[in-house]
């Protein structure tokens, strides 16, 4: 699980790189932010 810190940091990185709102990632699992971390973000920084 992440904290609460980690959660609100990768929100923002996703919402900051994708069309995704902020309010639709909060009701989203960790999980699901996670994933999309990796995909969205990190997989653009390459």
């Amino acid at each position: 699980m992440l904290d609460r810190i980690d959660r609100e940091q990768l929100i923002l990185q996703i919402a900051l790189n994708t069309k995704i709102t902020e309010e639709a990632l909060l009701k989203m699992d960790d999980k699901r932010i996670i994933d999309l971390y990796k995909v969205k973000v990190l997989k653009e920084e390459q």
